[in-house]
């Protein structure tokens, strides 16, 4: 009888083992999903709030308003539950420095916004560049 009530404290100890690792893991991976959801919740834009943030970050980097932005048709899937929405984004004329603050604040600024294709053409008339930006937004899809 107290060699099998040691094996079961064997047994038990170990599946506390286990169940304790499990537990941890489980605290780890839920409290990723919860900063991933409240990110996810923090970027979710709407047309009007994506043009409002492209013409903030564009008058803050160029000073000026020589800028044209496209919706780029419908919402493409992402996913089962995500859809992507295209932007395009034309900026006539800018310096080369405006150009890299341009494309910092897109792409490290606080704006839930995505890089896609840039097009940069230099002028031959003077030093100024015209650009042309695929920008991307993700959003859950609306039931």
């Amino acid at each position: 009888y107290v060699a099998d009530t040691k094996r079961v404290l064997a047994l038990r100890s170990t599946q506390l083992e286990d169940l304790s690792r499990v537990v941890r893991r489980y605290k780890t991976l839920n409290s990723r999903l919860e900063k991933a959801q409240k990110t996810f919740a923090q970027s979710q834009t709407t047309f009007k709030e994506v043009t409002d943030q492209l013409d903030r970050i564009v008058r803050q980097t160029i000073g000026s308003n020589t800028h044209d932005l496209k919706k780029g048709g419908s919402p493409s899937q992402v996913g089962f539950d995500y859809e992507k929405q295209a932007f395009t984004l034309n900026v006539r004329s800018l310096s080369l420095e405006q150009v890299i603050k341009l494309l910092y604040e897109l792409e490290q600024g606080g704006s839930p916004l995505f890089l896609g294709k840039v097009d940069i053409i230099r002028s031959s008339a003077d030093n100024s560049f015209a650009a042309t930006l695929e920008i991307f937004s993700i959003q859950k899809k609306s039931s």
